[in-house]
């Protein structure tokens, strides 16, 4: 699933790239859903709880045209709770979302 996630990032990250700030929000909330599809399919998975100072957060590049970072970075904090953050080149403010998953609904912040 991860391997699916990255393929797509990368090839969102490649049209961004081609297409600068041309590249229409369709395709930032296509990777947002996937992000999603793919995180609720792998909510079964039981992980150890990850210490959060121990994450490298992506924080993009100088010239986003040479930017090979993903355009949402996603940790799964524990069972039921993941943490994305946008790319500072998709977003240059390079917010953090927060997506709670319950027993039958999930938020995202």
């Amino acid at each position: 699933m991860r391997k699916l996630f990255r393929r797509v990032a990368q090839r969102n990250a490649q049209r961004y790239a081609e297409n600068g700030s041309k590249m229409k929000y369709n395709s930032f909330f296509t990777a947002l859903r996937l992000a999603l599809i793919v995180l609720l399919a792998g909510c079964s998975l039981k992980q150890k709880p990850i210490l959060l100072q121990d994450v490298a957060w992506i924080h993009g590049s100088p010239d986003c045209a040479e930017n090979n970072e993903p355009p949402i970075q996603v940790v799964q904090y524990d069972a039921s709770t993941w943490i994305l953050r946008q790319n500072k080149c998709v977003n240059y403010e390079a917010p953090f979302m927060y997506l709670f998953i319950g027993k039958e609904k999930a938020l995202l912040m």
